[in-house]
């Protein structure tokens, strides 16, 4: 039984890298964000609302602090994972906190300063398994297998002229295969290791660098509007630390550690006279290289890559191609009036781990500018311009549809729900 739980957490791996390559707790390399996942998982490279978004690259956290006082994320369902297996216990759960102060309301200086911290969540239940006894097929007891990893996260955000968030996360991860390992080997059941992402997501609002009013157009399509773009830069390496060891250290698994860089761009018209400030339509452009940074020298015998590792950026992020180790992911994200998002992606490996992606979100600003429009303007008083100003939400829903029709991944659906407290 233990085998097989083994290679399931194996084949958990399908979601991101080709290469054949042996790895402990690849539970990590799992895409967690339901509002990401509908832009082929990309939640490094564009900046996003989901707190669960600073697992993939700790500067989010950073950006996001920019703009609020506290957030949440949680899946409204579990995701059946590899659905086509038809298991029922094989689900994956992930939810994330955070709160965020701006230093500069407390401290003058020539720049803004914000400050984030967080907490994530993320838990493959791979379900309850009979034990055999050895003498034959008679069940003698159960056992509930699992992975967890418990992360920690801070992160700080800078803003002058363009937006930099610069952060960490620490994993505490705990893969509880079997209650007990083999007769050779009494502890390979069960191991625990610590690991850290770094990460930087740089925004750069053009209209900053070229207008003498950060608030004017730098062009208009729409009249009466103020239409602005954005363009993002972002680098993560994730699950740096010791190898995971179940029992004997000699036969210890490094930790799937990766990286991955990207550039994403998104145009929005806002609104003018009593409607400024408010955002009609944005369309968002992201692709991101990702990498699996461990190599074998030797059979049994795991090194890491330096830097980017295999990651070419002109063939990966220009051209979008990729090669035996390098994974694109190339998505868009189109919004009207900050109440419902579209989000289309495709992510390109190699075989069968060739995917579509689709998702839609329904946001809660989107419903105070529908009241502001009703009303002529948004309201400066009142429990209703109290609620505007501090309170948004929204719910996330993604799901993958596979080339191959037999991929365990096809039909792999995500729904999510974010509170958040400006």
């Amino acid at each position: 039984m233990k085998t097989f739980i083994i290679i399931l957490c194996i084949v958990t791996t399908t979601t991101g890298y080709s290469q054949i390559t042996t790895t402990g707790v690849p539970f990590l390399l799992l895409g967690p964000s339901p509002e990401a996942n509908g832009m082929a998982g990309i939640s490094s490279t564009l900046p996003l609302e989901d707190p669960i978004a600073m697992l993939s690259n700790p500067g989010q956290l950073g950006l996001q602090s920019f703009s609020r006082h506290a957030g949440y994320s949680t899946y409204i369902y579990k995701t059946q994972w590899l659905p086509l297996f038809g298991i029922p216990d094989l689900t994956y759960d992930v939810r994330a906190g955070m709160v965020g102060i701006n230093a500069d309301h407390f401290l003058e200086l020539p720049f803004k300063l914000s400050l984030g911290i967080g907490y994530s969540r993320v838990y493959l239940n791979l379900g309850q398994v009979l034990i055999a006894s050895p003498d034959g097929p008679e069940v003698i007891g159960t056992y509930h297998s699992y992975e967890v990893s418990n992360a920690y996260s801070a992160a700080f955000g800078v803003e002058y002229y363009v937006k930099l968030g610069l952060g960490v996360n620490i994993k505490k991860i705990h893969s509880h295969l079997s209650p007990f390992g083999g007769e050779q080997d009494p502890g390979a059941g069960e191991a625990k290791v610590t690991a850290y992402d770094i990460g930087f997501l740089l925004n750069v609002p053009l209209s900053c660098l070229v207008m003498d009013d950060p608030t004017e157009s730098v062009f208009s399509l729409v009249p009466n509007t103020r239409s602005t773009l954005d363009i993002s830069i972002a680098y993560a390496r994730s699950n740096i630390g010791d190898q995971v060891v179940y029992g004997d250290p000699t036969e210890a698994d490094p930790l799937p550690r990766y990286a991955s860089v990207g550039f994403s761009a998104e145009y929005s018209v806002y609104g003018n006279d009593n409607l400024a400030g408010m955002k009609f339509f944005s369309l968002a452009f992201a692709r991101q290289t990702e990498d699996l940074l461990v190599q074998y020298s030797s059979p049994g015998v795991a090194t890491y890559q330096t830097g980017l590792g295999d990651i070419n950026l002109f063939d990966g992020l220009i051209l979008g191609k990729n090669n035996s180790t390098m994974e694109i992911l190339t998505g868009w994200r189109m919004s009207v009036f900050e109440l419902y998002s579209i989000r289309i992606g495709r992510f390109n490996g190699t075989g069968t781990r060739l995917y579509t992606t689709f998702g839609y979100g329904v946001h809660l600003k989107g419903v105070w500018n529908i009241i502001d429009i009703v009303t002529g303007g948004p309201s400066s008083t009142g429990i209703l311009a109290f609620l505007r100003e501090h309170i948004d939400g929204a719910i996330h829903y993604s799901k993958y549809q596979t080339v191959a029709d037999d991929a365990p991944l096809d039909e792999t659906k995500y729904k999510g729900l974010i509170i958040t407290i400006r």
